[in-house]
Parts: C-alpha cells; structure tokens; sequence
C-alpha cells in the first residue's frame, strides 16, 4: 500500500495523472482489495471537500463511507451473478435495484435529492436522458474478408503469363511442372519461350493475423503493385491471366473465370489481356486445353504485339 501510494506521487509530481475506478462494474472482475482503500489526489488526504464548491459536509461521504459502499458493491454483484437460475424474480430485483443504486456515484441523502429537484426545472429531461440522446450508436465495422490464393508471375520475351497456382502444396514441385506447361504453351503459340527473368510467386495473405488489412482491395492492389514493376522494367507486352484470382486480381472484377473468358480487355492501352483456365486445370483435366487454346488465339500473332526495340534486341541475342 504504502509503495503505491510513493508511485502515484512521483507520477503526480512528474505531471501524469492517475486512474483508478471507484466504482464496481456489474460482471466484471473484481479489483484487488487495496483499489478501494487507495485515495489518491482529491480523494487522497485533502478529503472530499474540494468536490463541492457550496461547502458544507452534509453531503460528502467519509472515506470510511466509500470502501464501505465499494465492498458492497462487489457482495451484490457476486451475488447476483451467482444467484441459481431457479431463484424467484423478486429476491433478483432486490439484488439488482441495490446494485443500481450503489453504482449510480451519487449520494442517497434526501437534501441532493431536493438540490436535483431544485436546479432542474419541472418537465426537463435528466442529463443523463440529454446523454442517451446525443450517442451515436455506429454499426459494428466488420473487416474485409481476406482473400487466399498464390499466383506465379512469368515474364516471356513476347508475353507475361499470371496463373493461378494451388494455395497449399509445396512451391517448387508444382511449379516446375505448371512451368513446363506453360513454356510449352508459349512455343505453341509461335514465341520465343525462353524466360527473360526467373518466374516469381506471391502468396496471400502475406502475413499470419489480422493486425493489418489484407482483404481483396489491398490483395488487388499488391498485385497490380508487381504487375507494374515487370512493366516498368520490361517493355510491354500482352498480358495473359489463367485462373480466376488472376484475372480478378489483376482486372479488379468480381465475376466469375466463364464470365471473362474468351474476350480481350486492355490493361493499359499498350497492354492487351486474355483471360483462361488456369495450368491447373489444364494438367487435371487435358481436355480443356482445347478451351484454353480457342481463348488465346485472340493475341495471334505475338509477334504483331512485339515493339521495334524488342525486334532489336531479338536480332542481337
């Protein structure tokens, strides 16, 4: 006790002011035993006469008064939260109108009854009421639902493929073999299907938790984010999204993979987009390479898409 007392009035010194309830909140834990004997600041040794401007004693409590009234508090509450669900409606009233009554911070003496009745005129709402009136009762903002997918980026000489890649299994085996696919894909298309870098894969959620936003804005945005950073290093070329999460990711769009398939859409005016099954898909189930193959004839010739510098390039290498 003493010890806390000697913190409080360094923090006093030091200009900080402490906190402590004085009063006990209906099922909540109890405070230790020395909260309320603990008087502090105008509570502490200049007793409660500050509290009044009017003067006079007849309407302050003792601090014998107050821990009195604190210990009641918590036998009411505990027992009213350990009463039987059985006990009778009316020994629960009593219970409850006690606890009302000692949590209400104001004194039971008939003379600040009749200060009430004096300063608030006759008809006029409590402050308390005036208080109910003016909160503002928000609904509860529920968070962005997080997305989970994990697209792999590969960067062509004549074109970039984002597919949408299992979320679980292991990295490395499922993409060599959606690479394999993939680069056959590129030849088949008449392309140089040698990769200009090493292909790059970004799972979401990045991070385990919901300390920060990772729903679908933020998702889409961190993809648009790479997206840019190839584009920026690379000359453009045509953009081809196998998978739902790609295409919705990258075209921020909410439909569905048969939705969007079989029509070009523009990324940017320099960067035309077709949409398709993932590789997936296609090593699960052949037969809809068929499908995947009527989709990316929309970008035949790659070479039309090639820009002069890269027809340079491809003389020199």
């Amino acid at each position: 006790m003493d010890s806390e007392q000697r913190r409080h009035d360094y923090l006093q010194a030091m200009g900080i002011s402490s906190w402590l309830p004085r009063t006990a909140l209906p099922a909540a834990k109890a405070s230790p035993d020395w909260v309320n004997t603990f008087l502090y600041g105008d509570y502490g040794s200049e007793g409660f006469d500050d509290l009044d401007d009017a003067g006079g004693h007849e309407n302050h409590h003792s601090a014998h008064e107050v821990v009195v009234a604190h210990q009641t508090t918590h036998q009411l509450a505990d027992a009213l939260q350990k009463s039987p669900p059985l006990s009778s409606g009316h020994a629960r009233e009593q219970l409850q109108a006690g606890l009302n009554a000692l949590t209400t911070n104001k004194p039971t003496g008939v003379k600040q009854e009749n200060a009430d009745n004096a300063t608030a005129p006759q008809g006029a709402p409590s402050p308390a009421a005036e208080l109910a009136a003016n909160i503002e009762i928000k609904p509860r903002q529920h968070k962005e639902e997080i997305p989970t997918f994990r697209l792999a980026f590969w960067l062509f000489e004549q074109a970039i493929v984002i597919d949408s890649m299992p979320p679980q299994g292991r990295v490395g085996q499922n993409l060599d073999r959606h690479q394999r696919l993939c680069v056959n894909m590129i030849r088949a298309m008449g392309a140089n299907a040698e990769l200009v870098a090493s292909p790059y894969v970004l799972p979401w959620p990045i991070l385990v938790g919901d300390a920060l936003s990772q729903g679908r804005t933020v998702a889409s945005e961190a993809v648009r984010y790479k997206l840019e950073k190839v584009l920026a290093d690379h000359p453009p070329r045509p953009i081809i999204l196998l998978g739902e999460s790609a295409a919705q990711m990258v075209m921020q769009r909410e439909e569905s993979i048969d939705d969007m398939r079989g029509m070009v859409f523009n990324y940017r005016s320099d960067a035309k987009v077709v949409i398709s099954h993932s590789l997936t898909q296609m090593l699960q189930i052949p037969e809809c390479k068929k499908e995947v193959w009527q989709d990316l004839q929309a970008l035949l010739p790659l070479a039309a898409y090639v820009t002069p510098a890269d027809d340079t390039a491809s003389s020199l290498s």
